[in-house]
């Protein structure tokens, strides 16, 4: 936090520091009434968000498994793929054999954003424990032999877990969220997955730029109807 009588020179090269030693400037938040600061906090960071970001999602549907990327530089979309949720249940290893080949393709892939199941605390791939893999699909013995369709998403992560040639990562549901009271996690697998939070994240983000709010102040209900599910955030 900024306090005091900085000069907008003096905060310029503070956050300019900060950046370079973060690799990044969405954490850093300041208010100012000085014109001079604001400007300064804006320049640096679109600086820094030209050299980002060649970016792939990869959303788990109950009918299809969705791939989305995007070049954050030239706003060029990298890939817009749709696979029918039972070809890529009888082989998980295409959603790796695309990524691999885009990749020759366009050069490297700064981050993907993995299926993550019911969601696993934010880390690398490869950095995940087997137990968490198993626990963000969880499934019975007979699931597991009538092959349903999450036996297909624990595969793929698995085989994520290995692809150290791609920085891919896991991220959390709303259960792993601290913010949310532990007495109502209590007897909970499923409290949202990764798809319906960051759903809930861009509707934040919309309204509060749309209405110049700030993220506290964001107040609404988001409806996400899916193939099979339909959610109330």
């Amino acid at each position: 936090i900024v306090k005091g009588e900085k000069t907008a020179k003096m905060l310029h090269n503070e956050m300019k520091q900060y950046i370079l030693e973060t690799g990044g400037g969405e954490a850093f938040y300041t208010k100012s009434n000085n014109r001079g600061a604001n400007i300064s906090y804006t320049w640096y960071l679109n600086k820094w968000r030209k050299k980002m970001v060649k970016a792939i999602g990869i959303d788990p549907g109950t009918k299809s498994i969705d791939m989305f990327g995007f070049d954050d530089k030239t706003e060029k979309i990298l890939i817009d793929k749709i696979i029918p949720r039972d070809d890529f249940t009888k082989n998980p290893q295409i959603i790796l054999d695309i990524l691999r080949n885009l990749t020759n393709s366009i050069g490297k892939i700064y981050v993907i954003v993995g299926p993550s199941g019911y969601g696993i605390t934010p880390k690398r791939a490869t950095e995940t424990e087997d137990s968490e893999i198993l626990m963000a699909t969880f499934v019975s013995e007979s699931d597991a032999k009538r092959r349903l369709k999450i036996i297909g998403l624990r595969e793929l992560m698995f085989f994520m877990k290995k692809a150290s040639d791609l920085n891919i990562w896991f991220t959390p549901g709303v259960i792993h969220l601290p913010t949310v009271p532990r007495f109502r996690k209590a007897g909970k697998i499923d409290m949202g997955t990764a798809d319906k939070l960051f759903s809930v994240i861009l509707a934040m983000k919309d309204q509060a730029e749309s209405l110049n709010l700030d993220y506290s102040e964001t107040s609404f209900i988001l409806i996400e109807i899916g193939f099979a599910y339909t959610s109330a955030m």
